[in-house]
């Protein structure tokens, strides 16, 4: 653990990314991390276009020993944002 005024390790933290800013699940830093270092995690988009290219590109490329990442229509507000972290159960229930 890191103290006081120190910066955590990233094995204390785990490994997260955030993308924003026009990305659309294709070109975008996530996408890059996925296909290049092996990252998992959850995709959101506010636009069911951006979401149907997106699980196409994957399901056309998809990793064998990779997990496959989720693709979720939505968009994130301060009211919903808690059905989207990891450790909602179930996952998504949220309205």
């Amino acid at each position: 653990m890191a103290k006081k005024g120190e910066t955590p390790s990233l094995n204390d933290t785990g490994y997260r990314v955030y993308s924003q800013f026009e990305e659309d699940g294709v070109n975008s830093n996530s996408a890059n991390l996925y296909f290049n270092f092996g990252w998992h995690g959850l995709f959101i988009d506010g636009n069911p276009k951006s979401i149907k290219r997106g699980i196409k590109l994957f399901n056309k490329h998809p990793h064998p020993w990779y997990y496959k990442s989720k693709f979720v229509c939505a968009k994130v507000t301060r009211e919903n944002v808690h059905c989207y972290l990891p450790f909602t159960i179930p996952f998504g229930r949220c309205k």
